[in-house]
């Protein structure tokens, strides 16, 4: 029998606890405003954690010593939030759905994903191996292989491209084809790209953010927007393109994958899911 990942879900209080037991104050993808709390409030929000991790038996207090021990568990994960080097942030949005966070934490073999099930509650997994990852990326992100050899693929100037987005907002249909045919996409496909982009069924932004202590070193993102007909890649920080330049093709689950192998710097053939 497959055994489940151990999980925890912590309070935000109790994670501000066990961030603080560590001497962290940061994490990719939430914004810990508790730590520049005044000293009392902020004492308060300890003991108040500090009771909810005793009740659960996460933390033991020695009655003699009053010296406090975290469970090992907790302070293993929260630990790879808390000193990362690799962060992988996933936003998924489902059309009338809203969207969701999902931040893969990396520290040395270790990696945790971070999730919010509900406002102030955090559920921390560990993600066992690089096939473990690839599934639940797939689980997330419901886009079909693309086939790569001769697809459409062009680029633009990020400020050009918001220009381009904007009016697909504003209806001004006649500005964006223009645009997208000066940049090179065929005529043929500029309707498809237009309806993916004005009315999604599906979005997604990924960032892969490389960390040393509390500050991003390297970053390179994708957002894509699919519907029922097609799915397209803004891809920022490609290799061999201009950083102020996105590269944009119709973009697959394959190259969501591909884009996490280069990432962590594993080989192709660990791809085992592609």
């Amino acid at each position: 029998m497959v055994q489940e990942p151990m999980e925890l879900i912590l309070s935000r209080a109790e994670l501000v606890y066990v961030l603080n037991a560590l001497q962290a104050s940061r994490i990719v993808g939430v914004e810990l405003t508790e730590f520049a709390w005044p000293q009392q409030q902020f004492d308060a929000l300890l003991r108040e954690a500090e009771q909810g991790l005793v009740s659960r038996s996460l933390l033991t207090v020695d009655a003699q010593s009053q010296r406090r021990l975290l469970a090992p568990e907790l302070v293993e994960m929260a630990g790879v939030l808390a000193f990362r080097s690799l962060a992988f942030a996933l936003i998924r949005g489902v059309r009338d759905k809203g969207q969701q966070l999902f931040v893969f934490n990396l520290y040395q073999d270790l990696m945790v994903e971070h999730t919010l099930p509900q406002e102030g509650m955090h559920r921390l997994v560990p993600i066992g191996a690089p096939e473990d990852l690839f599934a639940r990326v797939e689980s997330l992100v419901p886009l079909q292989p693309v086939r790569r050899k001769g697809r459409p693929l062009f680029t633009m100037a990020q400020s050009r491209f918001e220009r381009m987005r904007q009016g697909v907002q504003t209806k001004s249909a006649s500005e964006v084809m223009s645009i997208l045919v000066t940049a090179g996409l065929a005529e043929g496909l500029v309707s498809l790209f237009i309806q993916a982009l004005q009315n999604p069924l599906f979005t997604l932004s990924l960032a892969c953010l490389e960390c040393e202590g509390n500050t991003v070193v390297a970053a390179s993102s994708v957002a894509v927007f699919a519907d029922e007909q097609s799915s397209w890649g803004i891809w920022s920080g490609a290799a061999d393109v201009d950083p102020s330049r996105l590269l944009i093709f119709p973009t697959g689950i394959n190259d969501i994958q591909s884009a996490f192998v280069d990432w962590l710097g594993l080989e192709p053939e660990q791809l085992t899911s592609a």
